[in-house]
């Protein structure tokens, strides 16, 4: 009888073990990188605030340039007028100086194209990831 008690037993305690998930949670090491967003006023570059030290950097008003002061460069943003929802890609071009006021400093030609108003030019920021940005030029799909 003792022996049949030890073989229920194993029985019992290998069917438990077997039901039961033992894995062990292991926190990943590596921390999740936060894009950036943002939504507020951007300041539309003029010579004149060059001149008067507002800003450090010269930008050309006829390209599309956009300014952040502590983005990196060549980091893609993607530039929203909430008001009528115009949108535009483009990438940080330098890093600079401005008044904290203002989440970006913008071209003129940015301004033009997203019809910002020049007395309230209120934006929305986004930093995003493209698959070529990631090494995923040659990548291909099928679909089936």
């Amino acid at each position: 009888m003792n022996l049949i008690y030890k073989i229920l037993f194993f029985i019992l305690i290998l069917f438990t073990t077997q039901c039961a998930n033992y894995e062990s949670v292991k926190q990943d090491q590596e921390i999740d990188k936060k894009y950036y967003s943002s939504v507020g006023f951007a300041l539309i570059y003029d010579d004149s605030l060059f001149d008067q030290g507002i800003l450090d950097r010269k930008i050309d008003n006829d390209e599309i340039i956009v300014l952040h002061s502590f983005l990196k460069n060549n980091t893609p943003v993607k530039l929203i007028n909430p008001d009528n929802l115009i949108s535009i890609d483009a990438k940080v071009y330098k890093n600079a100086n401005y008044p904290k006021i203002f989440n970006v400093v913008v071209s003129k030609k940015i301004s033009t194209i997203l019809s910002l108003d020049p007395d309230n030019p209120y934006i929305e920021v986004s930093v995003y990831i493209s698959l070529n940005n990631l090494g995923f030029e040659n990548l291909n799909v099928y679909k089936r």
